[in-house]
């Protein structure tokens, strides 16, 4: 048995891979979260960019908004 090989002889054998047993709309609110933490860690950390380019000077709001974005996208 090789160091790599945890499985024991006993063990079933896998004889091929099933569908995912994710829903497509399973899917789709798990890429949707992480797309909301993606937007969230922006906001947060480049809310001065995103302000300047906006041309307005407050970024605690859009800091804000990221936090909420970040916590949305975990609790998808």
């Amino acid at each position: 048995m090789s160091v790599f090989n945890k499985r024991s002889k006993s063990d079933p054998r896998i004889l091929k891979a099933g569908p995912s047993s994710l829903s497509p709309s399973d899917r789709l609110a798990r890429n949707l979260g992480w797309f909301s933490i993606g937007l969230g860690v922006v906001e947060l950390f480049a809310a001065r960019r995103l302000t300047g380019a906006l041309g307005k000077g407050q970024e605690t709001p859009v800091r804000l908004c990221g936090l909420r974005e970040i916590g949305s996208g975990i609790m998808t």
